[in-house]
């Protein structure tokens, strides 16, 4: 008879906290800051970032003007773990300290660059200035499964603007000014030819003196800039089953070397 009587007290008590815990308020939600779908092709495939198991800084070409990157090295800037060494006639690329420090041509790269899906010469003929940049993504991590064996540290894919036959015409232009009488001036414009062709051109310029000044025997201007950097893009797609995309570019960088 004890027994029960325990027992019933002790269930009697389980009640009224049941009763007392439901009784009490619902705690205050706080909304969430909502983060837009960031959308990478890295895969081969497009997928959402927040999707991929990879480790990625996605910059569309909007952020790029926003952060003031116009070239690769700047990208060290905007993206962590990254680190870009310029040594003359090219860049040293590490993610998470892991890349190449030597410049000679026979040492693989740990990271490697693609451009429109195509991969660039590792370390050299990197410097041409970007402008009408669809998007950048800098994977972080081995990505020898989608980039190749010279992607030990990571991997950085740049996709530029590419014609667009739905967008009608449009374009855009931009021009800057300032001291050691710099000036540039950079533009695209999209031509929608026909219904199943559409052209793009894209152009960068700018110039700019020495900001120093050098005494004694030497050749050229130190320090100064010249750059004139074009880009022609030809889209046809008779369906949606099958397009192509032609890509001509143009750079002409000199440094006053």
């Amino acid at each position: 008879m004890g027994h029960r009587l325990l027992l019933s007290t002790v269930s009697l008590a389980a009640l009224a906290v049941c009763s007392a815990a439901h009784a009490q308020p619902a705690p205050a939600t706080t909304s969430a800051t909502q983060v837009g779908e960031v959308v990478i092709t890295a895969e081969r495939r497009t997928v959402s970032l927040q999707k991929s198991p990879i480790a990625a800084t996605v910059l569309t070409g909007a952020d790029l003007v926003k952060k003031g990157v116009v070239s690769v090295d700047q990208l060290q800037f905007v993206s962590p773990d990254l680190t870009v060494t310029d040594f003359g006639q090219g860049n040293l690329f590490n993610i998470r300290g892991i890349g190449r420090s030597n410049g000679a041509s026979n040492v693989q790269s740990g990271v490697v660059t693609y451009r429109d899906g195509v991969a660039t010469f590792p370390g050299y003929f990197q410097s041409e200035p970007y402008y009408d940049i669809a998007n950048v993504e800098v994977l972080r991590g081995p990505q020898g499964t989608f980039a190749g064996q010279n992607a030990t540290g990571g991997a950085i894919f740049i996709t530029e603007t590419d014609p667009s036959l739905s967008a009608g015409y449009h374009g855009y232009a931009q021009a800057q000014a300032g001291n050691y009488s710099d000036y540039g001036f950079q533009g695209a414009l999209n031509l929608p030819i026909s219904d199943t062709l559409a052209l793009r051109v894209a152009e960068n310029t700018e110039y700019r003196d020495s900001f120093y000044t050098i005494t004694g025997a030497h050749t050229g201007k130190p320090g100064s800039l010249a750059e004139n950097s074009a880009r022609i893009s030809l889209l046809w797609q008779p369906n949606s089953h099958f397009k192509a995309l032609l890509k001509v570019d143009s750079n002409d960088v000199s440094t006053g070397g």
